[in-house]
């Protein structure tokens, strides 16, 4: 591993390269066993000439994309032994390791590594070895008896004989530093330097001003002329001193021992230790390095970690910075102070940038505060969770109870106890408060009240209401659980948009608007995107993940810079307005947390944005921010030949299958760490596919079987996580050969013998295959038509008959209860709460037999109603919905099944898998309907046949197979017990 780091510019001297970056806003990303690392233990780490990061363990080597790792160890390895104490990538693309049982380079045409058989290493120590390229060509190697310089022809030469552990080498110009000596690299001779012992030895080096900068072991840092050194400035000894790696980054050194980790900051003189808060998983560290991203890689004896450096134009306040508490529900600004409602109160942050809190009234104090607005007249309104409306009076810090507001809005609202306040509007004389039972407007000190269905015109489309937007004209509208609504102030009422209509999850949360697409009306939507709705039309379209979003769950919108900043619940989007080009932004962009929560978000005058969440809010100028640049390669980490795996395959390779096995699977990377698996990918078999497969970074992978004779190139271009495309596809080419009688000599004559001997035979023959095929399809088609017919009539039946006879019941129970004495009516009430039970849970029966959705909306429609009947039913679930095709055009037998599939799949889920996430993909290619539902919970041995799920009185698996069999399809279903399910099928249309 390499000790000494070349940087470009300024390190020390600038101090606007000097992250402001505390204890508590570093955040490390871990990763360990249960990620594929072969041991806890990392001794080194590098990066080779591809981009692949690789990683020396206690139980051999590691090669890293970001997602996987492939390891070498002994035997089919080729490793001399498991423990590895260093790894190094050479300037010719060569890996090495230096492992307890000796030396050895990795032969990529063999994939296994190669032990280097040469006298002079049996006695050079690896327990600690260093590496660093020469110019003329081989490896010198820095270890615990001495250095070494390992000629390109195998042989090797000792050049300095060293002490008890390995010296650093720092490189400068055609010489090389160790601890005693200069080391001239065009004449393997070492002369002594001018030393005063150990504590001057160098630990760590870089390029600066043309000249060479060194930190000695005492701390010192000094510039290096020839043999001359010249003290520069001095780091605190207590932290160098105690450090057994040293890395030098723009602005920082990261300092690395057994007891621990330490950030030194030099244009501040200030360290700062890093924690397990910050995610650092042990405290041995020992191995430090900084990929070509200039992210750091940290190694303990707990795994691997990464530090991603932050992306300018963001800046996160965080509990760190004196937010106490990081729940971030609503933020706005008066003057130059940002005011912040969290759940444990309200903040203020001055301009300086100090925070301080306010104690509130005793109520508020029970209770989290949702919403702070400017209030008309001075100070500001308070929204709770429970105890309505407060006003804050900033100049003396006093908090009242708005009382009379809260009982009058409370009685035109029928609340009588808590009243949650989600949005607080005052404007031109009038006071708009959203609540979760509705909406209130005070106007010339006259409260009237807006309820879901009641009022004027359509009423609200639902009792909770979210968000309430003047827009530039003077429209108002308000967003709620059931749409989006807009008030007519003529009519004093409001009516219903197309947005409860179009959306089938029409849950909005925010409105904004942007000069750069005028006359449309932008929505922040739970489970639809982000949604452009067209007042003049009565339109809405929606963005979607299938669109580039990180999510379907868009909790706020802003505008800014020509473009629509989205908060979500996988960190903040840039959507711009004419390419519709999306690029996301995480917590390793300097974000507060990738979660950025339902009404917390304000935009200045001055265009600054601020979006928070759980863990603080994230302000940023849109004209700052600019997204990552990084176009990582796409490398192909593994292919797979029937049997046989290759594991060092570059773009441009050929490869040639066996005639007999004509199947291939590729698992590919894009090497961008900061977030792999939100990098994503398009990929292709040209030309039997011309158009592009997406994927993300969770499964980068593609398979394919049974493949006609032929030359193929299989393409796949790949993203950084903000989703920045690389310009060109990375290929491997695909030779398919054919058997002997696939060659057009041989099927000439097979031909020509068929033609005059048997031909009218195997018409014959063919022609009674077809009819017998032909007439088990239609059997099954009538079968399975037949059984959905029945379902529509039972499900007639239940409803006309027996919901009508629970109907008449209720009325009944309803009559007793005027009747009968007071001290009995509570038992009749209790009748009646059960009745309404069961009629409940006899719709949501109706519901599952009958697809109203089907014929009418298409698979699309039935699918989303689908998800969300599961969700209502699994709540802690998350339903991503990637709907390609609304299946409208489908036949009906197609689109049952589909729905049917869908059904069972999430049943499933619901009773087995303990999923996190589950996502649902409806779409068309090659006429067939393509369905999918693949989730994240804990899986199951697939091996396990259908008649043994039957026998157990499983029958969903079996089941949607037999639906996909009885319409000509198929069904799969792929799960790995730990890893996930994923079911598909295929219908014909």
């Amino acid at each position: 591993m390499r000790v000494w780091i070349l940087l470009a510019t300024c390190v020390f001297a600038c101090a606007s390269a000097v992250s402001a970056q505390t204890a508590g806003t570093v955040r490390l990303r871990h990763i360990g066993l249960g990620d594929g690392l072969p041991s806890p233990r990392v001794f080194s780490i590098t990066q080779d000439s591809l981009g692949f990061l690789w990683v020396g363990t206690n139980d051999g080597v590691a090669r890293y994309d970001g997602v996987r790792f492939d390891v070498w160890q002994e035997g089919e390895g080729g490793l001399p032994s498991n423990v590895v104490y260093a790894v190094h990538a050479d300037a010719t693309g060569a890996v090495w390791a230096a492992t307890e049982g000796g030396l050895a380079r990795l032969t990529r045409a063999a994939d296994r590594f190669e032990e280097v058989a040469e006298a002079a290493l049996d006695s050079l120590g690896v327990t600690a070895v260093r590496f660093l390229d020469s110019d003329a060509g081989g490896l010198w190697l820095s270890a615990r008896e001495g250095a070494i310089h390992l000629r390109p022809d195998g042989t090797a030469r000792r050049v300095f004989q060293g002490g008890p552990t390995a010296s650093p080498m720092v490189r400068v110009g055609e010489a090389v530093w160790l601890r005693d000596c200069n080391l001239t690299l065009t004449t393997d001779t070492c002369r002594p330097a001018q030393t005063d012992g150990p504590e001057t030895a160098p630990r760590a080096g870089w390029i600066e001003d043309g000249a060479l900068r060194a930190v000695l072991m005492d701390g010192r840092v000094v510039r290096v002329d020839g043999r001359e050194r010249r003290l520069v400035t001095r780091w605190p000894l207590d932290v160098v001193g105690r450090s057994s790696q040293t890395l030098v980054t723009p602005g920082r050194a990261w300092l690395g021992s057994e007891s621990g980790l330490r950030l030194y900051l030099p244009a501040r003189d200030t360290v700062v230790a890093i924690e397990r808060e910050a995610g650092l998983v042990g405290r041995d560290v020992m191995a430090l390095f900084e990929d070509r991203q200039g992210g750091v890689w940290i190694g303990t004896e707990q795994g691997l970690h990464r530090w991603t450096p932050p992306r300018s134009g963001f800046h996160a306040v965080t509990t760190a910075e004196g937010l106490g508490d990081g729940r971030v529900n609503g933020l706005t600004t008066l003057g130059d102070d940002v005011w912040v409602a969290t759940n444990g109160g309200l903040f203020r942050r001055r301009a300086d940038g100090s925070v301080e809190g306010y104690r509130t009234g005793s109520d508020l104090n029970q209770s989290a505060i949702w919403r702070v607005s400017p209030a008309e007249g001075g100070g500001l309104w308070l929204g709770s969770k429970r105890s309505g409306m407060w006003r804050f009076w900033p100049e003396t810090g006093r908090t009242e109870p708005a009382d009379l507001l809260n009982q009058t809005l409370g009685s035109a609202l029928q609340v009588q106890n808590s009243l949650p306040i989600r949005d607080i509007v005052e404007r031109d004389g009038r006071l708009w408060v959203a609540t979760s039972y509705g909406m209130g407007l005070r106007e010339n000190e006259q409260w009237r009240a807006f309820r879901e269905g009641e009022g004027g015109g359509d009423g609200l489309a639902d009792a909770a209401v979210n968000v309430i937007y003047t827009d530039r004209s003077g429209r108002v509208w308000v967003g709620s659980d059931g749409g989006l609504d807009r008030f007519f102030p003529s009519k004093n009422a409001f009516h219903r948009t197309g947005v409860s209509r179009d959306l089938a999850t029409p849950i909005v949360w925010h409105v904004a608007e942007s000069p750069a697409d005028p006359g449309a009306l932008w929505l922040a939507t739970v489970g639809s995107g982000a949604c452009r709705y067209v007042p003049a039309t009565d339109e809405t379209d929606c963005l979607r993940i299938a669109d580039g979003l990180p999510s379907n769950v868009v909790h706020r919108i802003e505008a800014g810079d020509g473009a629509l900043w989205l908060g979500t619940d996988r960190g903040i989007a840039r959507l711009d307005l004419v390419t519709r080009d999306v690029v996301t932004f995480s917590e390793a962009d300097g974000l507060h947390g990738d979660i950025v929560d339902l009404m917390s978000s304000h935009r200045d005058a001055d265009g600054t944005i601020r979006m928070g969440g759980p863990g603080g809010y994230t302000a940023f100028r849109p004209t700052e921010v600019r997204p990552s640049t990084f176009r990582p390669p796409v490398r192909f980490s593994q292919v797979e030949r029937g049997s046989l795996v290759h594991r060092s395959m570059a773009s441009g390779d050929t490869l040639r299958l066996a005639p007999s096995g004509r199947r291939f699977a590729v698992r590919f990377a894009a090497l961008d760490y900061t977030r792999p698996r939100r990098n994503r990918y398009r990929y292709r078999l040209a030309p039997l596919e011309t158009a592009w497969t997406e994927t993300d970074g969770a499964a980068p992978e593609a398979r394919y079987a049974a493949l006609p004779p032929g030359t193929y190139t299989f393409e796949v271009v790949g993203s950084n996580h903000a989703g920045v495309f690389a310009p060109e596809p990375s290929r491997l080419h695909v030779e398919v050969p054919p058997v002997w009688w696939e060659r057009r000599a041989v099927q000439g004559l097979l031909g020509l013998l068929v033609l005059a001997g048997v031909g009218g035979l195997g018409w014959v023959s063919v022609r009674r295959s077809e009819r017998r095929r032909a007439d088990a399809a239609e059997v099954a088609r009538r079968l399975a038509g037949s059984r959905e017919a029945e379902r529509i009539r039972l499900a007639r039946e239940l409803h006309d008959g027996t919901m009508q006879h629970l109907y008449r019941v209720g009325h009944d129970l309803d009559r007793l209860a005027t009747l009968v004495p007071e001290a009995e009516r509570a038992e009749v009430n209790t009748v009646r709460s059960t009745l309404d039970e069961a009629s409940d849970e006899l719709r949501s029966v109706l519901a599952d037999i009958r697809l109203p959705h089907v014929g009418t909306f298409g698979a699309a429609a039935a699918v989303r109603a689908a998800a969300e009947r599961f969700q209502r039913t699994a709540p802690d679930v998350e339903v991503v919905l990637a709907l390609d095709a609304d299946g409208r055009r489908w036949p009906v037998e197609v689109q049952h099944a589909a729905t049917r599939i869908v059904q069972e799949a999430l049943a499933n889920v619901g009773r087995h898998a303990q999923a996190a996430s589950v996502t649902l993909r409806l779409g068309e290619r090659g006429g067939m309907a393509e369905v999918e539902v693949a989730d994240d919970g804990c899986g199951f041995d697939t091996h396990i046949s259908d008649v043994a799920h039957v026998r157990g009185d499983h029958f969903g698996l079996a089941g949607l197979r037999e639906r996909a069999d009885a319409l000509g399809g198929r069904a799969e279903v792929t799960s790995t017990p730990g890893a996930g399910t994923r079911v598909r099928a295929w219908l014909p249309l």
